[in-house]
C-alpha cells in the first residue's frame, strides 16, 4: 500500500486559502476543476487505500492528471492575485494626483509585467505582497505621508532584491 497524502488544495496552498474560497464562489471555471481535482483526489485516495481496486498504470495515470489539474488551479490563482495587484497599485496612482507619475509607472509595469508575474511563483512572495499592501494602506488612512513613503519604497524595491529569488526558483522548475 501507497503512503497516503491529503491532497487538499488548501493544504497544497496555505498561502492561498483565501483567494480558493474566494474563486470556488465567484468563478464557475474555478469551481469546475476544483470539483474536479476533489473528486480525482477523492479516487485516488480510495485506491491507495485499497478501497477501489487498480492496476499500478491507471493509478499513475490518474495521478498525473491530479497533478495537471493542480497546475490549471493555481495558474487560475496567480491570475486573480496579479488582477488585484494591479487593481489595488492603480488606486495608488490616482489617488498620488500625478499624472505623468502615474503614467511612467503603468508604462514601467507593463514592461515589467511577465517578470512580476512570475516573482509571484517565489514561496511567500503573494502572502508578503499583501502584507506590505495592508501596511500602505494603514499609513494612508492613518495620514503618516513618511510611513507611507517608505512602505511603498520597500515595497518597490523588493522587485529587485527578489530578483535572485526568482531565478533561484525558475531553476528549481526545470
Amino acid at each position: 500500500m501507497h503512503a497516503l497524502q491529503h491532497h487538499s488544495l488548501a493544504l497544497e496552498f496555505p498561502d492561498h486559502k483565501d483567494t480558493i474560497h474566494t474563486l470556488k464562489t465567484t468563478d464557475a471555471h474555478f469551481r469546475r476543476l476544483l470539483d474536479d481535482y476533489k473528486a480525482l483526489s477523492k479516487t485516488i485516495e480510495n485506491i491507495e487505500t485499497d478501497i477501489t481496486p487498480s492496476e499500478t498504470r491507471h493509478e499513475e495515470a490518474l495521478k498525473r492528471q491530479r497533478v495537471h489539474l493542480k497546475d490549471q488551479l493555481y495558474q487560475l490563482l496567480l491570475a486573480h492575485y496579479y488582477d488585484f495587484n494591479v487593481d489595488f497599485h492603480e488606486c495608488i496612482y490616482e489617488a498620488c494626483g500625478n499624472s505623468f507619475l502615474a503614467q511612467e509607472t503603468r508604462q514601467l509595469r507593463r514592461r515589467l509585467q511577465s517578470f512580476r508575474r512570475l516573482q509571484l511563483r517565489v514561496r511567500g512572495r503573494m502572502p508578503q505582497s499583501l502584507e506590505e499592501h495592508h501596511a500602505i494602506i494603514e499609513a494612508i488612512e492613518a495620514g503618516d505621508a513618511d510611513t507611507a513613503d517608505e512602505v511603498s519604497r520597500q515595497h518597490v524595491m523588493i522587485q529587485g532584491e527578489r530578483f535572485n529569488d526568482l531565478l533561484s526558483h525558475i531553476d528549481q522548475m526545470r
